[in-house]
């Protein structure tokens, strides 16, 4: 037996050892929300404005909850956590406000699942733009932290030309300074209030179309833009007629609320995935027609119960945008547990230009079959083995694969199964 099989099976005995205290990958719940003058909105108090919030929060429970339009104090996000997040230990960030604004960005999050680095300003005549930088408590990329980098913006509001200059300009400036940052091929989501009517805009060209791979993404896909045809994805208005508050009527008809990950995190390479096909406009089921009034779909709304779809009307003229993310393991190391008795199995993960599995069966001996899928869904490779030996290691080219995230499943005789996502580099 050679030397290097001899560092292979002393290294698969350490890991087994140490299999109970591996952490399990981590799926997390991220929230953008335009809060409609939160502690500033004509003809309601914030009172109502709580009551109605904390329904909507207890029910998606969001781990990271990015906001806009909260009034310029930090008591009003001290409140917010207060009145509003009841569901776990939430925290809240702080804000900049060069530009005098009397409404502000926010951020809060799960501060078991994560640290908070700290707040930078990205310029813009309107409105500050804030980068939230976000680490993860258990995930780590090789020998480093996982950082999140959260950019929040909420940009000229208007359907004129100007408008959409002043949009244009400030998604520039948003583009300049990630393009400039030292970690720009990290982890990087921009969520927020954009206005956008349409793809045609500069804004959305500069942040979504252009050709430098550092750019944002579309998790629905639609980077050509959307019509009547996306309506399940239309964020404004929740009302087709005044409710006597500081918000405005018009139907839902307007896709304005998003959040764009960076291509790190569509494809899961720098230890964050998107969990594909997680995005929603909450409280939108698709069932509502284009132009048509929230209002009259409560009662059979497929997302939300009817008291958090009455909740999401009168709290604002916006709805919530969501999705998840999927942090990878602290130690480079990924453990398929529990559903096939007796059997363990841990992947090299991430994984280059092959993957590794190692394995331990206490049970006896079993056919497994070894499948590989991408994102998609479509089978990369497929393998069947039987398992006699207690112990053992199993090794796949995949230089011909894709950088991004997989799905590695484990089949056995009975239709017992085992799956984890793990990441090509």
């Amino acid at each position: 037996m050679n030397s290097n099989r001899i560092f292979r099976l002393s290294l698969l005995a350490s890991l087994l050892f140490l299999l109970p205290t591996l952490q399990a990958q981590d799926t997390v719940r991220v929230m953008h929300y335009n809060l409609l003058y939160y502690g500033n909105c004509s003809g309601v108090t914030t009172t109502q404005k709580d009551a109605w919030l904390e329904p909507i929060m207890n029910h998606y429970q969001p781990d990271i909850l990015t906001v806009n339009e909260m009034s310029d104090r930090i008591a009003f996000a001290n409140r917010i956590n207060v009145k509003a997040l009841t569901y776990g230990e939430m925290e809240y960030t702080s804000f900049t406000n060069t530009t005098g604004s009397n409404i502000v960005n926010m951020l809060f999050y799960n501060k078991q699942k994560f640290g908070y680095k700290g707040v930078e300003k990205i310029g813009t005549s309107i409105r500050d733009i804030n980068v939230y930088t976000l680490y993860h408590l258990n995930s780590i990329q090789g020998n480093d932290t996982v950082f999140l980098y959260c950019i929040v913006a909420h940009l000229k509001a208007g359907n004129t030309t100007g408008d959409g200059n002043s949009r244009a300009v400030a998604a520039q400036q948003v583009m300049s300074w990630l393009n400039a940052h030292p970690d720009k091929e990290g982890n990087f989501i921009l969520s927020g209030d954009l206005n956008l009517y349409g793809a045609t805009e500069g804004a959305w060209t500069a942040l979504v179309r252009n050709s430098d791979p550092i750019r944002f993404y579309d998790p629905i896909g639609l980077t050509n833009g959307w019509n009547a045809g996306n309506v399940r994805y239309m964020t404004q208005s929740t009302r087709c007629s005044g409710v006597g508050d500081c918000g405005t009527s018009g139907c839902l008809d307007d896709r304005f609320d998003f959040i764009l990950p960076t291509q790190a995190v569509m494809n899961g390479t720098a230890g964050i995935a998107y969990v594909q096909n997680s995005y929603a406009s909450l409280g939108n089921d698709g069932m509502i027609p284009y132009n048509g009034d929230l209002t009259n779909y409560c009662a059979n709304n497929t997302s939300v119960p009817p008291t958090v779809c009455n909740a999401l009307i009168s709290m604002s003229d916006h709805l919530p945008v969501v999705m998840e993310l999927a942090f990878l393991r602290s130690n480079g190391l990924s453990d398929l547990r529990a559903s096939i008795p007796g059997l363990k199995i841990q992947a090299i993960n991430p994984f280059d230009d092959q993957l590794e599995l190692f394995w331990k069966s206490t049970a006896e001996p079993t056919r497994l079959r070894w499948q590989l899928l991408d994102a998609q869904g479509k089978l990369c490779f497929s393998h069947t083995e039987m398992l006699q030996a207690d112990s053992g290691e199993l090794t796949f080219p995949c230089s011909h694969l894709s950088a991004g995230l997989y799905l590695l499943r484990v089949t056995d005789a009975s239709g017992r199964q085992l799956q984890q996502k793990i990441v090509k580099k």
